[in-house]
């Protein structure tokens, strides 16, 4: 058996071709790069599978750094290894 693919979860569970916000952020990408570039950039509850995302959609937009604070239910170690390890992996690069 295959498993589905992300893309196909998220249209069964949304009943969405799209992400609901796709369009908002399209819109505002360049407001958003001119924010984060260059700067220092804190995200609150980065450990969380919503944070560690958004951490992942900051980094492309190349701040500074990045600083991200996790929340007491986040204080597990292996909340943060999805978010570390591509970082990793990419600065290695």
């Amino acid at each position: 058996m295959i498993a589905p693919s992300r893309t196909d979860l998220e249209r069964a569970v949304t009943r969405r071709s799209r992400s609901f916000f796709v369009r908002d952020v399209e819109d505002r990408v360049r407001d958003l790069k001119s924010a984060a570039e260059g700067r220092r950039v804190l995200v609150v509850g980065g450990g969380g599978s919503i944070g560690a995302a958004t951490t992942r959609a900051l980094l492309a937009l190349s701040p500074a750094s990045v600083d991200v604070h996790l929340v007491k239910r986040e204080l597990d170690a292996e909340a943060l290894a999805p978010l570390v390890a591509p970082t990793a992996v990419e600065a290695s690069a």
